[in-house]
């Protein structure tokens, strides 16, 4: 009797330690599947340019999906399976918490207010399978031997790792087009904007989680824990006038400004809505990361000052709607009265990361890293950065809550794949905040293109 496999068709990829040889196989199996396929893409041979509204023209493939219900709630089952088997790999912001929770939440949210209709439905299914790559980044995670900044894009681990789910033979009845519309999303989602409905549904929910509360706390753990960068605003005079490349950025405060100028262009006339509000709280993160500190506000938000100089096509200015949003928000918050030492504040900053259900825990390289950052800013940089986390504690609570009633609801849904993906939500509750700053408050009310303060 053969035993049974401990990750099921992911066996081969994690049941083996970090080696270069190992490294390399995985690595090239990843590149040699997505270019082929994506050869194909260009050539035709795979058709997945469907146009970008909801509707769905495609009415045999819309007639198999709302035939086969039962075999696409296998597959989220089966996919859920093998995530839970390897999350114990996962590393800070991309982790069981990201993954089975927000990720998951975020597609619900946007099938809630968009309703795509058909096969178009079901994107997400890639949606919360995006980012499982990811995890064998985490199996594979060798700082040392194999620097993080030099591996090969997720994208390609996630594409490779569910078309080793969807090869299985009880999917063999999946039509090819609807498989290759979920592998295009899944390798797609990381970049420029995608082709497909299903790809551009992916990258809008994702992005959602580059700005605001979750990508503070993405680029705390992703950029400092991993990468060590800082969480204080570059020092170079340049940052006045432009920005680098996204993946060029050593700052926590530099990512996000970097996103709330630069999002490219995302799909939704009803989820933009939520999109708007994310957009405000990113810069309310800003605003709070500059209190105090007028040099930094003149840098920072060196456009929105009126100050006349030449910027870079990446230093644009944030939109209107969204600044003046933000800054009716800020004003409801306070500068909390600490007088806290850096090891105080780098501590705070660890719990937070640490704290909700389904986070990956933070080894002692990663704290020394949160340390160091927190030790290198002024003790005007660390009480703003106080006051960030707070704010943006408060937020990711408020926006848990709203997740776990989005998935509520979705427990009702007629598709059994919703339905599924939805009751694996109800498991993570909310976190308290690391502290309470504000004078009055939030209202944040429904989600809504303005605030009711």
């Amino acid at each position: 009797m053969n035993k049974e496999k401990k990750y099921g068709v992911w066996d081969d990829f994690f049941q083996s330690e970090f080696s270069p040889e190992n490294y390399k196989i995985f690595s090239d199996a990843a590149i040699s599947r997505a270019q082929i396929f994506m050869s194909s893409v260009q050539s035709g041979l795979v058709q997945i340019d469907d146009g970008l509204t909801t509707q769905s023209f495609n009415p045999e493939l819309d007639q198999w999906v709302s035939e086969n219900d039962d075999l696409l709630t296998e597959l989220v089952r089966d996919i859920q399976s093998h995530i839970r088997s390897v999350v114990e790999f996962s590393l800070p912001a991309h982790d069981e918490r990201q993954i089975m929770f927000k990720d998951a939440a975020e597609g619900l949210r946007f099938y809630q207010m968009e309703k795509p209709q058909g096969y178009k439905a079901t994107f997400v299914i890639p949606m919360f399978a995006h980012d499982i790559g990811r995890l064998l980044e985490g199996r594979l995670y060798a700082p040392l031997n194999n620097p993080h900044d030099q591996w090969t894009p997720h994208s390609k681990f996630s594409f490779l790792m569910l078309q080793k789910i969807l090869e299985q033979p009880q999917y063999q009845k999946i039509p090819k087009a609807l498989k290759d519309h979920y592998l295009y999303a899944v390798l797609a989602h990381s970049g420029d904007n995608g082709v497909s409905y299903m790809s551009r549904a992916v990258q809008t929910c994702d992005r959602m989680q580059l700005i605001g509360a979750e990508g503070f706390y993405r680029a705390l753990s992703y950029g400092t824990c991993l990468m060590d960068a800082d969480i204080k605003y570059p020092e170079d005079p340049h940052y006045k006038y432009t920005l680098p490349n996204m993946f060029e950025h050593q700052s926590v405060l530099s990512i996000l400004e970097y996103c709330s100028r630069n999002m490219r262009q995302n799909i939704g006339t009803v989820h933009a809505s939520w999109q708007h509000r994310i957009a405000v709280e990113n810069v309310v993160l800003l605003k709070a990361a500059c209190e105090g500190n007028d040099e930094l506000t003149n840098r920072l938000f060196a456009p929105e000052c009126d100050i006349d100089c030449a910027f870079g096509p990446q230093k644009g200015r944030i939109d209107a709607t969204v600044l003046h949003d933000a800054d009716l928000l800020y004003a409801c918050s306070k500068v909390p009265e600490v007088k806290w030492s850096p090891y105080e504040v780098a501590s705070v900053a660890v719990r937070a990361i640490e704290m909700p259900m389904g986070a990956a825990k933070l080894s002692d390289s990663m704290k020394k890293s949160i340390h160091r950052a927190v030790g290198d800013m002024s003790d005007v940089e660390r009480k703003s950065l106080f006051l960030m986390m707070s704010l943006a504690d408060q937020f990711r609570a408020e926006q848990d809550e709203i997740d776990q009633g989005v998935s509520l609801l979705c427990e009702a849904d007629q598709n059994g794949y919703v339905r599924t993906i939805a009751k694996a939500i109800r498991g993570y509750t909310n976190h308290a905040p690391v502290a309470v700053v504000c004078a009055a408050p939030f209202h944040l009310g429904s989600v809504s293109p303005s605030y009711e303060l």
